[in-house]
């Protein structure tokens, strides 16, 4: 009878730590990013043009020259864009992501905002993602930087667009690091 009731004394302090443990946390963990083949980070280098070209793009009626306008648009996108061959930064990177308490929110991003850098993570062989990986989340392949904030998409049924954002302040370092990679690498 008592090794009864010191087995669940001892269960009863065991569920009772697991749940306090677990509720203590704040904050989603990101020890999930799965480390990329690739990564290439498009910038603000040719935004004003790309700016100009979209309203160019409205206003034209003509579907030739609105494709000669789409070519352009995508010939600046892709000068806009540079590979991150920096071994030394992207392991940093990942692993301030790692350690980070990220906050889910609903953001609406403002792309030509001049503090907007986009990062792509490309995985070799990576295939469609079936519905409960998106459950989850956490495949990351696009990571939007906004106001000195990494935003993770992260998949939401709940969500209007069925997407929020998994948002993780960026430190100061890391910001200009970023901006002068970007600076020094773009054309």
């Amino acid at each position: 009878m008592k090794t009864n009731v010191s087995k669940r004394i001892i269960l009863i302090i065991c569920v009772v730590a697991i749940l306090f443990v677990g509720c203590s946390k704040s904050g989603i963990s990101m020890n999930y990013v799965k480390t990329p083949d690739k990564i290439y980070l498009t910038g603000d280098l040719h935004r004003q043009e790309i700016i100009e070209l979209n309203k160019k793009y409205e206003e034209t009626k003509d579907y030739n020259e609105k494709q000669k306008i789409l070519q352009e648009i995508a010939q600046l996108e892709v000068r806009s864009t540079v590979m991150i061959d920096d071994k030394v930064f992207i392991n940093k990177f990942l692993n301030y992501i790692h350690n980070s308490k990220g906050k889910d929110e609903n953001i609406i991003l403002d792309r030509w905002s001049k503090d907007y850098y986009s990062m792509q993570f490309v995985y070799n062989g990576l295939k469609t993602m079936d519905e409960n990986k998106l459950k989850e989340g956490y495949m990351i392949t696009n990571i939007n930087i906004y106001n000195g904030y990494a935003l993770f998409p992260k998949y939401d049924k709940t969500s209007n667009s069925n997407i929020t954002f998994i948002s993780v302040k960026l430190s100061d370092s890391m910001m200009n690091y970023l901006k002068d990679y970007y600076k020094s690498k773009a054309k």
